[in-house]
């Protein structure tokens, strides 16, 4: 594979195509984009175009070259991908990065080192990586991979070049999946459009094959709450729900986009902007019983709730408030 296979980035791949040819690569990048669209591929694929053997005319990777078979097979000695450990990048991986990066390359031009989820950096590991970063040996390259980089240090930030990777296109999702799935037209056209800009989750939805399931069951709980009404009935269902899908995480990502839905119908009343076009006759019909301020501020609830989850608030009180919250019974 070379740049020709990713989807989508063409202007972030352009930069780095430029970089290379100009002979201007930087000795450090922070590559920052929502999840799973693409960042740690297209860092892989620098790397090879960096040191591919035979590199083409374009500034594509030949991936014919023993160095670009290496990469792909994520055997080259000089190319290193360090992962969090248990949700934290810790002290001891960076200094076990800094004892490694200051040995010479073995076979490649270039060492590259690509941190993902460079966020779960502790603040011990980031003002260790720092100093690294603040004088690198020349033949190293270090890619910070973020989703999130107001968690980055401003001092790692100000001294890397960063590169913004967009969302992808629920058509370019869809180009996707056609080429590489089985799975017919009209699931891949809702999967795409629930993926919201990303290909990994999308994968991950084709790969747990129980996801729409869950999905429209939640969704059916959803269609019984009334604004202004709640009972024991309704906090029950709601509890067995929440109960059956163990990730909280998701449970509230896929509320958003019912209650996203309901507002666009009741805003713009048009269907072509609808994320969940397989529910929208039902959608309709309950967009009809709220009024837009009472929308707005589920959803500015609900994002509120995606931030607690990340600072690990409890979860069941968190999705209890939410039935109520979701209920109306507050306005």
């Amino acid at each position: 594979m070379s740049f020709n296979s990713v989807v989508g980035q063409e202007k972030p791949i352009n930069h780095l195509i430029k970089t290379i040819r100009d002979e201007k690569i930087s000795s450090s990048y922070i590559f920052n984009g929502k999840e799973g669209v693409g960042k740690k591929k297209i860092a892989i694929e620098f790397a090879k175009c960096i040191n591919c053997l035979n590199v083409k005319e374009k500034d594509q990777s030949c991936d014919k070259c023993s160095l670009c078979k290496k990469i792909d097979l994520n055997c080259c000695p000089d190319i290193k991908i360090i992962k969090p450990e248990k949700d934290s990048l810790k002290i001891g991986q960076i200094r076990e990065f800094r004892n490694e990066i200051y040995v010479k390359p073995f076979e490649c031009k270039k060492k590259v080192y690509i941190f993902e989820n460079a966020e779960a950096l502790t603040i011990e590991a980031a003002n260790c990586l720092l100093k690294i970063i603040e004088e690198p040996p020349e033949y190293a390259i270090i890619i910070l991979i973020c989703s999130n980089i107001q968690s980055i240090l401003p001092t790692i930030l100000s001294r890397c070049q960063v590169i913004f990777f967009g969302e992808l296109s629920t058509m370019e999702i869809e180009k996707i999946l056609l080429k590489n799935n089985n799975l017919s037209k009209n699931k891949i056209n809702i999967i795409s459009k629930i993926a919201r800009g990303s290909i990994g989750n999308a994968y991950n939805m084709i790969d747990d094959h129980d996801f729409l399931i869950r999905r429209d069951r939640l969704f059916n709980q959803l269609t019984k709450i009334v604004p202004g009404e709640i009972d024991i009935e309704m906090l029950n269902r709601v509890e067995k729900i929440f109960s059956e899908i163990n990730e909280a995480k998701e449970i509230i990502e896929m509320i958003i986009l019912w209650y996203r839905d309901l507002l666009l119908l009741k805003v713009v009343n048009n269907q072509k902007y609808i994320v969940n076009e397989d529910w929208v006759k039902m959608l309709s019909e309950k967009a009809i019983l709220y009024r837009k301020t009472m929308l707005i501020d589920i959803l500015n609830y609900l994002l509120l709730a995606q931030e607690y989850l990340k600072r690990n608030a409890n979860k069941n009180i968190l999705l209890e408030s939410l039935v109520i919250k979701l209920s109306g019974v507050v306005y």
